[in-house]
């Protein structure tokens, strides 16, 4: 299932950034979020970002968009999609 395009060109560009480097989509159910980007580690310690249906200023956003993919410490060639961790250990990181 595909999902819809942001109206922003900029937050756009942003989203498909994050999708290149194996972030996923979720589309916002309620509220003022259009959907949130969840990198590649899906448990409770894995980033996410909100993306805002209309915010302010749009390349601001996208940049704050792109500043937190880049900062985000998983790698997704070794994401750990089951939520265990490869040596058990849970403090790990």
């Amino acid at each position: 299932m595909s999902r819809p395009r942001h109206p922003d060109q900029d937050i756009e560009k942003a989203i498909r950034y994050g999708e290149s480097l194996g972030w996923t989509v979720r589309m916002s159910k309620k509220g003022h979020s259009w959907g949130f980007l969840l990198c590649a580690n899906h448990d409770r310690q894995g980033c996410w970002v909100a993306i805002h249906s209309t915010s302010r200023s749009a390349s601001n956003h996208a940049n704050q968009i792109i500043r937190k993919i880049d900062r985000c410490p998983h790698d997704p060639a070794s994401a750990n999609f089951n939520g265990d961790d490869d040596d058990g250990d849970s403090n790990a990181g």
